[in-house]
């Protein structure tokens, strides 16, 4: 059985295998610090999908 990628899909793969992808240190740290940074420039007044 074969999947269809969509062309994201085929992008992501694409870099992924062209070995230039790399494993983040800390991805804790990492999330932590981009739902911060989603945090500031998200309104207030708009639903969130996690707590800030």
């Amino acid at each position: 059985m074969t999947t269809k990628l969509s062309i994201e899909e085929k992008a992501i793969v694409k870099y992924v295998e062209s070995n230039r992808a790399a494993s983040i240190d800390n991805v804790e740290n990492e999330k932590k610090r981009y739902r911060q940074i989603a945090c500031a420039q998200i309104s207030k007044k708009k639903p969130l999908a996690f707590a800030c």
